[in-house]
């Protein structure tokens, strides 16, 4: 039988949905590096010539700027490129030894093209860049790739499961025994049936190679940094486990007609302290693999512990159990809560899990942590105003496993701040301070629908069977979503039809869309711990995160609304991803004039190369500007 402990709630149902509804949102950020044993190419690989992909473009020119590894930028904008072949213009360029080049694309009009502030790391030989996308071939015909079809007296064919990375492309990065790697990115993988990515490579008189695979746009799974080892032969590689001799993942087979039977016994009781669930699990003539559940606290307190009752406060959930309790359901929920009430508040576990150490980012002890992360019942709660949400938040992190992981939000299907019954309707400069803090500080920010144009606000949410749904917060949004919307890139609206053209020119869905693209821009921001040590500022933090793997170093210092005076922090350069303002800190100290309201300042440590500062990212609106 599965057991699961659940704080009683009050509305059972809409808990539900809510947790529903955030459960997709909770996503872990994928590794960003190249494997760490990789070898450069041979030295006379001394040129590259990179591909761009001009369909989704449409500039009248096209410009390659470009420093090869450790030189010199060109001057900008670059250095032309030609025509290659339909959708394609071309540019070869001589890198004098290096192993690869940092790369941007421009029309020569103020237009560019840099991975969202981030350039493109390109290695040597044919490179195709296609809208964002990094892989090696010759998109024109010229193939550079080795044989597609060794055959060398050992040949390696391997298989990589896409599933749950969901690349839609995928290189394989290789080294032979005995010889050297592959440039990055290595060989483009071809599709071999739904899930599964393919490559048959030659290793000469080698029987085995170290591998890797990444989406040719700086994601890669290197298992952890050790490599893969695969042998001559068929192989499959399926989240991060290697079977030598395997059959072909794509080879037809007796298709699966057979539905998993239902879960059976499902029962729930209520003794007041908790709900205990139990069912028995289903069954398939193929398996079933897990279960997948979350759970929603509904504390709806504004101290730190509800009402000094742990087993009914958010964070308790976050821990794993201190002690063994009764194999049976009912006296375990007891057992418990008596022993975890008189323990009481002040020797309840802590963690630095989403702090800094001084400047220095550490990694996260995870030992304790419950498996369960939690909607931020009390920043919610606070939410009237930003800098109380803030305050309340900052309160609270320690006694959580990992605060970083904090589902943050305003107002729900069910509540607004302070267990408000109406929609949010703080005003729209109030909303856009909200979404800069939600953005910037740590947790995983989240918009109720049709916030992002205060849809419904002030409106009372449910009023169950009295008035019609569509004079509540709950009404139908679709309407405002009707027509067609073109897009480039990440968070960059190229055209929109219909209603949606007029959702999109809303001042808070601008300033969303920044926001998001300054966040996927600046790692800190989205895994980064945070401290306020040494600064002053009614809301301004810093945040750092490292990761060694994937080399990957972000430091940034965060204002919002107010100014901010930071001391005892690293000296540099620092340049700002609203403004592109430089600032040159020496003795550790910097100080920021106040932004405005809803406006805010992310100045970023420029540590060059991969962790070069981005500089401005997007265009001024009126918030962020």
């Amino acid at each position: 039988m599965r057991r699961i402990l659940f704080r009683l709630l009050g509305r059972p149902l809409a808990a539900a949905c809510a947790a529903t509804a955030v459960l997709g949102l909770l996503t872990s950020p994928p590794r960003t590096a190249e494997p760490a044993p990789a070898v450069p190419a041979a030295a006379s690989e001394t040129t590259a010539t990179v591909f761009y992909y001009t369909k989704t473009r449409n500039w009248s020119s096209y410009s390659l700027h470009y420093a090869p590894d450790k030189g010199a930028w060109t001057t900008v904008p670059g250095v032309p490129m030609e025509a290659a072949c339909p959708d394609w213009v071309k540019r070869t360029v001589d890198l004098g030894g290096a192993s690869g080049l940092a790369a941007t694309f421009t029309d020569g009009a103020g237009v560019w093209d840099n991975n969202a502030g981030k350039n493109y790391a390109l290695g040597t030989g044919a490179i195709t860049v296609k809208d964002g996308v990094v892989a090696h071939s010759d998109p024109c015909g010229g193939g550079t790739e080795p044989d597609p079809d060794p055959g060398g007296p050992h040949t390696a064919s391997v298989y990589y499961s896409t599933t749950t990375v969901g690349w839609s492309t995928t290189n394989l990065h290789y080294r032979p025994a005995g010889g050297t790697w592959t440039a990055v990115p290595g060989v483009g993988m071809e599709a071999a049936c739904t899930g599964w990515m393919r490559r048959s490579v030659d290793l000469d008189a080698a029987t085995t190679m170290l591998a890797a695979f990444n989406n040719g746009n700086g994601v890669w799974d290197h298992n952890n940094g050790a490599d893969y080892a695969v042998p001559a032969g068929l192989t499959t590689v399926k989240d991060r486990k290697v079977t030598a001799g395997a059959q072909d993942p794509c080879a037809a087979g007796t298709p699966d007609t057979q539905a998993p039977t239902a879960p059976s016994k499902v029962s729930a009781s209520a003794d007041g302290v908790s709900v205990v669930l139990t069912w028995a699990p289903a069954t398939d003539d193929r398996g079933v693999t897990e279960y997948f559940v979350f759970g929603e606290v509904a504390a709806f307190v504004n101290d730190k512990w509800n009402r000094g009752s742990v087993n009914h406060s958010a964070q308790f959930y976050t821990w794993k159990e201190r002690k063994e309790y009764s194999a049976d359901d009912g006296k375990a929920a007891l057992e418990m809560y008596d022993y975890e009430q008189r323990q009481g508040t002040g020797s309840q576990p802590t963690s630095t899990n989403a702090f800094l150490e001084g400047n220095t980012y550490h990694a996260p002890d995870h030992s304790r942590f419950s498996g369960m992360n939690v909607i931020d019942m009390r920043m919610h709660m606070n939410f009237g105003d930003a800098n109380n949400a803030y305050d309340n938040g900052k309160d609270s992190d320690d006694s959580y496993n990992d605060a970083t992981y904090n589902v943050v939000y305003v107002d729900s299907h069910d509540y607004g701040p302070n267990k408000s019954g109406e929609r949010y309707s703080g005003g729209t400069d109030a909303w856009a301070e909200n979404m800069s803090l939600m953005w910037t500080f740590r947790g995983i920010p989240t918009l109720y629908y049709g916030s992002e144009i205060e849809f419904q606000a002030g409106k009372k949410i449910d009023c169950g069977p009295t008035c019609p749904l569509a004079t509540t917060g709950r009404a139908y949004y679709g309407a405002h979503l009707a027509g067609d919307v073109e897009a480039s890139e990440f968070g960059t609206v190229d055209s929109a039809t219909g209603a949606v053209a007029g959702t999109l020119a809303q001042p808070l869905v601008k300033h969303v869309q920044r926001l998001n693209r300054i966040r996927r821009a600046v790692p800190a921001l989205q895994m980064g711990q945070y401290s306020t040590e040494g600064i002053t500022g009614s809301m301004a933090y810093k945040r750092r995160y490292t990761d060694a793997a994937s080399g990957t170093d972000s430091f940034a210092l965060v204002t919002v609304t107010g100014g901010a005076t930071y001391t005892g922090i690293p000296d540099g350069t620092y340049k700002d991803a609203v403004t592109g303002d430089t600032q040159v800190v020496t003795g550790g100290r910097l100080t920021v004039p106040a932004p405005g309201k809803g406006n805010l300042r992310v100045y970023v440590l420029d540590l060059g190369g991969r962790n070069a500062a981005p500089g401005k990212i997007g265009t001024a609106g009126p918030y962020l500007r």
